[in-house]
């Protein structure tokens, strides 16, 4: 593999076709693996092994039932300022760019699927899996090993705890944990009663009643 380096850069093979879209003061490990179409900021530390704007894992069957790949459309966008751990993966996206704005952390290990957006100075730990098209909002935290499903919104300023299996978006400010994680209520708080805290509480009570039936 040939490596071209300038004074702050050192950019593996895979790279040289974007050479021109990685911004001043960036620093690329040879061993990384950077596709066309990826915009990378100033400042950013893209550390070993990463992979950013390959294709994920978006597929459909046709009429004959044979699976496909959807074409991958979008590219891979990163803010200023960004720190990308050993060994992440970050995909290109279907329909629109898989972005990471500005300050934002991202530890070893993670998966940032396609159509993913993440906001502002975001700290996102090691091993995180964040699935299509959700979208963690600035200033959020999560922690290691938490698993984001498809199209879930983290809300600003939330935190997700360690290990979590996020099924459900995560309002802003509020704190999420467990397998599937649950937004906490604070001591001495009380929940508002509106028609859709009614409506979760019937289906909470359907399922449980059924669970019962299938039981006996």
């Amino acid at each position: 593999m040939t490596e071209q380096s300038t004074a702050r850069y050192m950019v593996s093979q895979p790279c040289l076709k974007v050479y021109n879209m990685i911004g001043k003061g960036t620093t690329v490990h040879p061993s990384a693996i950077i596709y066309e179409d990826c915009i990378i900021g100033k400042n950013c530390n893209i550390q070993e092994n990463v992979v950013i704007g390959g294709v994920g894992t978006e597929l459909y069957r046709d009429n004959r039932k044979c699976i496909h790949r959807k074409e991958f459309k979008g590219k891979v966008v990163i803010g200023d300022n960004v720190d990308i751990g050993t060994g992440t993966i970050i995909m290109r996206g279907v329909e629109i760019d898989t972005t990471i704005a500005n300050d934002t952390f991202i530890g070893a290990g993670c998966l940032i699927s396609h159509d993913v957006t993440i906001g502002r100075a975001c700290m996102i730990l090691n091993c995180v899996k964040a699935y299509g098209y959700s979208e963690i909002k600035n200033f959020a935290r999560i922690q290691p090993d938490t698993t984001i499903s498809n199209r879930v919104i983290i809300g600003a300023n939330a935190r997700v705890g360690i290990g979590s299996l996020v099924l459900h978006d995560v309002p802003d400010g509020k704190t999420a944990y467990g397998r599937p994680a649950k937004v906490q209520t604070p001591k001495g708080t009380t929940t508002k009663i509106t028609p859709e805290y009614r409506t979760r509480q019937r289906r909470k009570a359907a399922q449980k009643k059924n669970m019962t039936r299938r039981r006996r």
